[in-house]
């Protein structure tokens, strides 16, 4: 069988630099695409990632829309003390970026891959009364809200039964993160049908990771908690998992589609691991798509 291809992860040229500002005076790396005036699509990257992660999908959606995408603070060129990295932090950032770039009356379509998807959720925890007035409706992306450690499948680990078990997996996949030993990497964040480039992709945007963001957002995830503010979660939601997704397995993506108010629906996508933006890039630029075409039907003057 040949290899899988796939086109090199490029962003589109023209693009608007808005210069942001967290709760906590982190400065945040934002980049605008598309036209002003049409209906605004916010998406937020995962773990070790940058913007450039959502190349695919800012190439397929800012035609027509405008398309927000930020660097999570850490990540890429957005700043932030290592003393700051927190899953906290991150509902903070995604609700600076609201403020910033969202004019005022306007709902938008948030998309929040892996990582992301945990930003989205801290985000409604902390800011409840927000959500119903920023966000027509959300996509939630092979992401987990909790247990992360319980369902993480850790090359020579065996399966957490008891808490030792949890702390060497822990140290098992903060290891991995910080050697970017590239097997178990690709093991984890890709299933059966992964393409050299994209491999060589996800390789280069963690290599460009600082050891601090590593260390410390790996531990942050690791523990995160967020299973009560999914109620907050109060707009229409769009739930997606891979079935080969090793490092956040579609068990996450059922428990949170169980807990949330309003499960538009729950996809889980055969022959996809982690990185079902890259590996079925059609499927998640459409769900996208569809979403912001049926919940933003119109830009408030």
């Amino acid at each position: 069988m040949a290899r899988t291809t796939a086109p090199p992860l490029v962003l589109p040229a023209e693009k608007r630099v808005v210069p942001v500002v967290s709760r906590d005076g982190t400065a945040l790396h934002v980049e605008v695409f598309g036209p002003d005036g049409v209906p605004t699509i916010v998406l937020a990257h995962g773990i070790l990632m940058q913007i450039r992660n959502w190349a695919y999908q800012i190439e397929d959606l800012a035609d027509r829309f405008r398309v927000v995408a930020y660097d999570q603070r850490g990540h890429g060129s957005s700043g932030g003390d290592p003393r700051t990295f927190s899953v906290d932090a991150l509902g903070d950032d995604l609700h600076a970026v609201l403020e910033a770039c969202v004019p005022a009356g306007e709902q938008v379509v948030i998309a929040g891959h892996s990582m992301g998807g945990m930003s989205i959720m801290s985000w409604a925890g902390q800011y409840p009364d927000e959500v119903a007035r920023r966000a027509a409706a959300v996509l939630l992306l092979n992401t987990a809200a909790s247990a992360v450690i319980d369902h993480i499948a850790v090359i020579g680990v065996p399966r957490p039964t008891h808490g030792i078990a949890r702390v060497l997996i822990k140290q098992k996949l903060l290891t991995i993160a910080r050697t970017r030993a590239r097997v178990p990497i690709r093991m984890l964040a890709f299933g059966t049908r992964a393409a050299r480039e994209h491999v060589d992709a996800l390789m280069e945007m963690m290599l460009a990771a600082p050891d601090d963001t590593v260390t410390r957002f790996v531990l942050a995830v690791a523990d995160v908690d967020l299973l009560a503010a999914l109620p907050d979660i109060t707009v229409p939601a769009v739930v997606l998992g891979g079935l080969q997704d090793r490092l956040l397995p579609p068990v996450h993506s059922r428990r949170i589609a169980r807990r949330l108010p309003d499960v538009e629906s729950l996809l889980l996508v055969p022959h996809a691991g982690h990185m079902t933006i890259w590996d079925h890039r059609e499927l998640v630029s459409g769900l996208i798509a569809q979403t912001a075409a049926k919940h933003l039907t119109r830009v408030a003057p």
